[in-house]
């Protein structure tokens, strides 16, 4: 199998709490086959899949002109929410307030992924998933709610691999400071 790869901005342990507490209170273990690891946690920018060692190359020199031309900003985690039906959510995610500066660092990254044949979602919606893959068809409410924000210092983005039989999961190949 072809290494798969993924651009993405790390979770910092400030937000570690906030994980522990809504896998707890809403149970997660019991509905999910799949919480990501505390180190596997963080915000896909970009997911590239499988890609040729000269595309992948030529994206990574991108990538580092991409990150001369960013500054570090703050982004706010604040709130929890999920993608698919209310009674019984695919994936469950930490949400952020939004942020223009992570709009423009992720349109810029998937630019350049597009520039090596990467296709791209038209919608991004910045999340950090804490659980994914339902156990069961039986209905689950997942309450969408806002908490106090918890700043996550974006100072840097990485090009991950994935290993889906190894924890952690993801490995960071390369890190692009901003």
């Amino acid at each position: 199998m072809n290494t798969h790869y993924f651009i993405g901005i790390p979770a910092q342990q400030t937000i570690h709490e906030q994980v522990h507490h809504y896998w707890d209170k809403l149970q997660l273990a019991n509905h999910y086959k799949v919480l990501p690891g505390l180190a596997d946690l963080h915000i896909t920018l970009l997911f590239i899949g499988s890609i040729p060692e000269h595309r992948l190359h030529t994206l990574q020199q991108q990538l580092t002109q991409i990150a001369k031309h960013h500054k570090p900003f703050t982004l706010l985690i604040n709130g929890i929410s999920y993608f698919g039906s209310p009674s019984g959510p695919r994936v469950v995610y930490l949400a952020t307030s939004p942020n223009e500066e992570l709009d423009h660092l992720q349109n810029a990254i998937a630019e350049s992924g597009l520039d090596v044949g990467i296709q791209s979602s038209n919608h991004f919606t910045p999340h950090m998933t804490i659980a994914k893959k339902r156990k069961s068809t039986d209905p689950i409410i997942i309450p969408k709610e806002t908490f106090d924000s918890i700043p996550l210092q974006v100072k840097h983005f990485s090009l991950f691999s994935i290993h889906p039989s190894q924890t952690p999961k993801y490995t960071e190949v390369q890190r692009y400071e901003l």
